[in-house]
């Protein structure tokens, strides 16, 4: 379940990939997040963990993605 990061961005970024594997039919999460990691998507971040207790987060700009969708950008760097 993705997670709004700022309240004032909530129309903008949203924490966790599922947002987009929601949207994306046939691309799973698994792919998703190795892309992400290997900073190969438009418009996602991937967050490296900062101690061994957190685990990668991953931070979904809205607007860029839904651009993605419309074909107005690239899903992919």
């Amino acid at each position: 379940m993705e997670k709004v990061i700022d309240n004032r961005l909530n129309s903008r970024y949203v924490e966790g990939l599922e947002y987009a594997e929601s949207r994306l039919s046939g691309m799973s999460i698994d792919v998703l997040r190795r892309a992400c990691r290997a900073d190969k998507l438009t418009f996602a971040v991937a967050l490296p963990p900062e101690d061994e207790n957190i685990k990668w987060r991953y931070l979904v700009d809205v607007q860029t993605f839904e651009k993605c969708l419309k074909g107005e950008l690239n899903l992919f760097k």
